[in-house]
């Protein structure tokens, strides 16, 4: 592999919004400083390639602002990978495109694909999330420090260890509040450290015995998968009536004729 070399950063600090809709626009690792955004939107790019100053993607502090409506954004390779996004404070919002850990080039661990910490507002409504790859592969997500998230959509995934195994797809920890309403996932849960973790759907089940997590999310896919929780966390499922399954319009017709035969039944009761 060749050696990295060191790349433009992007860095805002005078609290401005950078969008990307295509290469034209750049595509090296963004900083923010002092409530500045970045925005990227399908055709857009923040990758990480170059050995400085940073590993992430787009690293947001001071109340920055980072919104992922499309494209694609990955840590750096090196190791141990960057996060695709590494944010404190501030709001994330993501609703399409990829975001990606940067693998572990040598025997590190894979990168988050992205990390979460301070007074954050996370939202995902869609795209793909990934831990980058190494000898342990990256979380999918990790969110942290009283951060507040959501997830109603997307796919949230770990990365792949040298053995094949699947890293955690949600790490929730030091007090950070997660509710998870949607969406696939590839990888187990990790809950510790006073940290709260809300599964809204049906059918839910948590086996503290075998820690296996099964039922169905609000919007209908399956959850199957282990939930590592310590002592000290919170974990709270809401289960609300399956959707009701819609008669097919055979049934609708013969029960709108048994409808009709009995209306005239009562008629024909009168006339006598």
């Amino acid at each position: 592999m060749p050696a990295l070399q060191a790349q433009a950063v992007t860095t805002l600090d005078d609290g401005s919004t950078l969008t990307r809709s295509a290469s034209a626009d750049g595509t090296d690792e963004i900083v923010l400083f002092n409530a500045s955004s970045a925005v990227i939107n399908t055709g857009g790019s923040a990758i990480n390639t170059g050995t400085q100053p940073g590993r992430d993607g787009i690293f947001g502090t001071g109340g920055s602002n980072v919104e992922v409506a499309g494209g694609t954004v990955k840590g750096r390779d090196t190791n141990n990978g960057g996060s695709g996004v590494g944010i404190n404070g501030g709001v994330f919002e993501f609703s399409a495109g990829t975001i990606t850990g940067g693998d572990s080039i040598i025997n590190g661990n894979g990168g988050r694909g992205a990390t979460i910490t301070g007074t954050n507002l996370f939202t995902m409504t869609g795209g793909t999330l990934t831990g980058g790859n190494g000898s342990t592969g990256g979380v999918g997500l990790g969110i942290f420090d009283t951060a507040v998230g959501t997830i109603s959509g997307g796919t949230v995934a770990g990365g792949i260890g040298q053995s094949g195994s699947m890293a955690y797809s949600l790490r929730i920890s030091a007090m950070a509040n997660l509710t998870v309403s949607g969406g696939t996932f590839g990888g187990d849960f990790f809950l510790s450290d006073n940290a709260s973790l809300t599964v809204r759907g049906y059918d839910l089940v948590f086996d503290r015995g075998t820690r296996s997590l099964s039922g169905f999310l609000e919007d209908g896919n399956a959850i199957d998968l282990l939930l590592f929780k310590a002592p000290d966390a919170f974990l709270t499922l809401v289960n609300a009536p399956p959707p009701a399954v819609p008669l097919p319009a055979g049934g609708i017709l013969l029960l709108s004729g048994f409808g009709v035969a009995a209306l005239f039944g009562r008629k024909r009761k009168r006339a006598t």
